[in-house]
């Protein structure tokens, strides 16, 4: 017995001693640092849209389906999904390269896959469903909309091809008369300068002109697409094989025209940007020798103003004798001062509006959304040398902060544009005529 408790407790003893190493061992330091975790990797486009993949059927379902009508129902059905898939993946990576939010396109395309997948669903659940049974029953009445039967599938070819020479030949128009009226354009390039409104002008036409190569363009490919499938209907027929082949050709014509409108239309889209910054920039630089020199003159007719009232007052003192000449310089000055005074009125507030506005035209910021906009680099290599030319002109240093330059020529645009002292002048100056000359003709 004695022995057995001995034994019991060396065991209880090693097992303590070995929870003490154990516990030593716990508090080490690992040898080795812990392997970095691996950076999440970027959702894929499916993910990013939140769009599904269809689901499977069975082989043998689909099997058995191809000798009825479920089949051409299945098959309609994956090219439906497989088109608007395309379109979806193609719509988000156009938009992540230009840094876009969903557009009325995407949330519409978006909408059609959802409905399509939906409708998907429910017709390899009722495909499953005849299969079992070993019958095929007609369509559910919520999904039917979605599909079309053998006969109508030919008769709609039937339309397609009938159809199709008119279409051909009207497209064929509407390109010839497109073509031509870009001729009549002109090529537009990035080193090209043309005053605003001729820019304006031709933003206005080749604008048109691309929306109509878009529309014609999205015709002709619904075009090729119809008479692709109108082949695969019918099968060795020349006449119909000619028309697909003029169709695709008008697709492939219309893209690489609409493609160019495209192009040209955001070179005159950015050569209008570039032409308002040099405009505001000459404005500015203008104005900031003009307001200063202005100012000086407004307040020198206002010294003259003042004079004259002074003038007007000693009169008395003369005995009236100069006061018809003094009426005559009072009627002078005041049509020089209204004359002057709206030349001077509309430089300052053109000029102190841009000056207002300096951080939303000639701000940091301002710039690198210009340029942003402006992929072009020699575009953008014009707004930096416009602004250089700017900043040399009003004598700003190029590594200064130019909020305090504006503010002084704001400042001073803002008295060039402000009439209220000078039209008191004025009034005043009438004032103490009308009184002198009231005083003069008691007098006689």
């Amino acid at each position: 017995m004695k022995k057995t408790i001995i034994v019991a407790s060396l065991m209880c003893l090693a097992a303590i001693a070995g929870c003490g190493d154990s516990g030593s061992r716990g508090y080490q330091q690992p040898t080795q640092n812990q392997p970095a975790q691996k950076p999440k990797r970027p959702p894929t486009p499916e993910e990013a849209l939140g769009i599904e993949t269809p689901g499977k059927l069975a082989a043998s379902v689909e099997a058995w389906a191809s000798s009825n009508e479920l089949g051409d129902y299945f098959k309609q059905s994956r090219e439906r999904l497989l088109r608007l898939h395309a379109q979806l993946i193609e719509d988000y990576n156009v938009r992540k390269e230009s840094e876009l939010e969903a557009t009325d396109f995407t949330r519409e395309t978006l909408r059609k896959y959802r409905e399509a997948f939906d409708a998907d669903s429910t017709l390899r659940k009722f495909m499953v469903e005849c299969y079992s049974r070993k019958e095929v029953r007609p369509l559910p009445q919520a999904i039917s909309r979605w599909f079309t039967t053998a006969s109508e599938d030919r008769g709609e070819v039937r339309e397609h091809i009938r159809s199709a020479p008119a279409e051909i030949e009207r497209l064929n128009a509407e390109f010839l008369a497109l073509r031509s009226e870009m001729e009549t354009a002109g090529t537009s390039t990035w080193s090209q300068e043309k005053e605003l409104k001729t820019w304006r002008d031709l933003q206005i036409r080749v604008g048109d002109i691309s929306a109509r190569a878009n529309k014609a363009s999205a015709s002709a490919s619904a075009l090729a697409a119809n008479m692709a499938k109108a082949v695969r209907s019918i099968g060795g027929a020349e006449d119909v094989d000619a028309l697909s082949d003029k169709a695709e050709q008008l697709k492939m014509d219309f893209a690489s025209f609409a493609a160019r409108a495209a192009q040209q239309l955001e070179i005159i889209n950015g050569q209008i940007l570039i032409t308002e910054f040099a405009a505001n920039c000459k404005d500015m630089a203008d104005g900031w020798i003009a307001v200063p020199a202005a100012l000086a003159k407004k307040k020198a007719r206002q010294s003259e103003i003042k004079e004259l009232v002074s003038r007007i007052t000693s009169s008395r003192t003369r005995g009236y004798s100069d006061l018809n000449i003094l009426a005559q310089q009072a009627a002078a000055i005041k049509s020089r001062s209204q004359r002057e005074g709206e030349k001077e009125a509309e430089l300052g507030k053109r000029v102190q509006k841009l000056a207002g506005n300096y951080e939303s035209v000639f701000g940091s910021s301002a710039i690198y959304r210009l340029k942003r906009a402006l992929p072009e680099p020699s575009a953008q290599a014009r707004i930096d040398a416009d602004l250089a030319a700017f900043k040399r002109a009003a004598n700003i240093p190029a590594d200064s902060n130019p909020a305090g330059f504006f503010a002084g020529i704001e400042s001073k645009a803002y008295q060039l544009a402000d009439r209220m002292e000078e039209e008191s002048l004025l009034k005043r100056m009438d004032d103490t005529l009308l009184t002198v000359q009231r005083l003069a003709a008691r007098r006689r």
